[in-house]
């Protein structure tokens, strides 16, 4: 299993509308590169590489882009966070594997009060995981943190 795929064009341009809905502070030159086992995006503006992770409601500039392939390429078991994998997939849960369609969240996110836990995870179809996540996140992301939430709206 990978634990990273690399986008092309058409999975880029398909998911950036949901990153920039969800992270509004995405700088407009950026393009997605690569989205790991978790659904967490990767995205490149100029030499600067950014994380995108609507599971925790973060969004982050990480590297330069030549430092991210070095990585990507030397080092993807602690990079993309192949400890956790292995031990999600221990669980059962993944008999053949994680398909190029899917991903792992958060059942109940981070952002949202779930438990960064094995147990408050299961595999979801990474359109599902950005299109539902994203709207989610923007109803909620300027809210204090521990403020009830009630009334999330999907559409």
């Amino acid at each position: 299993m990978s634990l990273i795929r690399y986008h092309d064009a058409a999975s880029s341009a398909r998911f950036l509308p949901h990153v920039r809905h969800a992270f509004p502070q995405t700088p407009e030159t950026a393009d997605l590169v690569a989205v790991d086992w978790m659904g967490r995006q990767y995205l490149q503006s100029g030499d600067d590489m950014y994380l995108a992770d609507i599971g925790f409601g973060e969004f982050a500039e990480l590297v330069t882009r030549a430092e991210w392939d070095a990585i990507a390429h030397d080092q993807p078991y602690e990079a993309f966070d192949g400890e956790r994998y292995d031990r999600f997939a221990a669980t059962g849960a993944l008999p053949d594997g994680l398909a190029d369609t899917d991903c792992v969240e958060f059942t109940t996110p981070l952002f949202l009060g779930g438990a960064d836990d094995i147990s408050n995870m299961a595999v979801v179809d990474l359109d599902v995981h950005w299109t539902l996540g994203s709207q989610i996140y923007a109803q909620v992301r300027d809210l204090p943190p521990g403020s009830p939430i009630s009334g999330v709206q999907i559409s």
